[in-house]
């Protein structure tokens, strides 16, 4: 979903945004208010409140979109696909669209999407599609592709991600109620934790089985983004609150983004690949012509011929091990902090008993 914007609402959208963020905290002040009135006792309640009439308010205008909204044809007037690096070490693809409808008053509104891969190449710049807008007050528009609605647009991969850490959480807390259950709990996060291993190991095989790229062609490439370091679970940790995750990884590597037209496309895509960066492999430059292979079915995880893809398997390994010391050098610190301590108490309390005695026998 997004909005349509002309030069006549502009002022509006300024508005609505300034606007929005004090509702934000006028919702926050009243959910404030009523965990006082209401003598609720849980820390996170206003956040939680928020968070609620927030994502309410969001789908209510979905829904309103679904019922009200119009059909109109819209014109295709930019594409725009780009690769975004994360700190994991990986990248995401991001594609977005912008088009202009007509409104029944005569005015040509232009709205921005971001959307799917396969929503993205079915479009050209200057191809018609179909938009469902609905105005509010003439203020602001509304507008989503037409063969979409609110089932579609919500983001249902999350939405289960988060009702399954719940349920795993909603275990967890019974079994430590159970004799001997935490036990159980930590041989469930220790298999929770071999997932994105096996994962990664999944990865490496597929980068290095040719049969998965049988198709071949000639590209250009455009960027290439060096990798040193990786964190697999980023977060503020600048406090020093937080475990560090972060490394230095054990074998560098390169993303490298291609531009090439796979067969059957009239626009170019881009591919990426990962590969390892050692002494003895030729550089890779941008705007330099390389071979790529990849399959049809998925043509931007391309490979590129004659490199290695050793960084998916031995940087994780690598991360495993540095996390494995450091937790074991914090038990033994821990311990030994334990058992000294132990002892001085011990040593405080054998001449905390010498001394009753001395007064003792003194009497």
């Amino acid at each position: 979903m997004s909005f349509g914007s002309t030069p006549d609402t502009w002022l509006y959208e300024i508005f609505f945004s300034l606007g929005a963020l004090a509702a934000i905290i006028l919702i926050a002040l009243i959910g404030g208010l009523l965990q006082r009135i209401l003598r609720i006792k849980a820390d996170y309640f206003t956040l939680i409140f928020v968070i609620v009439v927030s994502i309410g308010t969001a789908l209510g205008l979905s829904l309103y979109l679904d019922m009200t909204g119009q059909v109109a044809e819209a014109t295709v007037t930019k594409k725009l696909e780009t690769i975004h690096y994360r700190e994991e070490g990986d990248w995401t693809h991001q594609y977005e669209v912008w088009a202009t409808y007509p409104l029944p008053d005569g005015s040509r509104p232009s709205a921005h999407f971001s959307t799917t891969a396969p929503i993205f190449d079915s479009m050209q710049e200057g191809s018609r599609v179909s938009v469902r807008s609905a105005s509010i007050n003439h203020w602001f528009n509304l507008v989503r592709f037409a063969d979409q609605s609110t089932w579609t647009w919500l983001p249902w991969r999350w939405l289960k991600i988060g009702l399954e850490v719940l349920i795993a959480g909603i275990i967890a807390w019974r079994l430590f109620k159970v004799s001997g259950g935490w036990l159980l709990v930590v041989v469930m996060l220790l298999l929770l934790g071999t997932i994105p291993f096996v994962q990664k190991y999944n990865e490496w095989r597929a980068a290095a089985d040719p049969s998965r790229t049988p198709l071949h062609a000639s590209g250009m490439i455009q960027e290439v983004e060096e990798v040193t370091t990786i964190d697999p679970f980023p977060g503020d940790s600048s406090d020093g609150d937080e475990w560090e995750t972060s490394m230095d990884v054990a074998q560098r590597y390169a993303i490298v983004t291609v531009r090439y037209t796979p067969q059957g496309y009239v626009e170019p895509i881009l591919g990426v690949d990962a590969v390892d960066i050692d002494e003895t492999t030729a550089p890779l430059l941008v705007d330099q012509a390389v071979d790529i292979a990849y399959a049809a079915s998925d043509p931007r995880a391309v490979q590129l011929p004659a490199h290695t893809r050793n960084h998916y398997i031995r940087n994780p390994l690598a991360w495993l091990r540095d996390q494995a010391l450091a937790l074991g050098l914090f038990v033994a610190i821990t311990f030994l902090l334990s058992w000294v301590g132990n002892r001085w108490q011990r040593f405080l309390d054998s001449r905390h008993a010498a001394a009753l005695a001395v007064n003792r026998h003194l009497r």
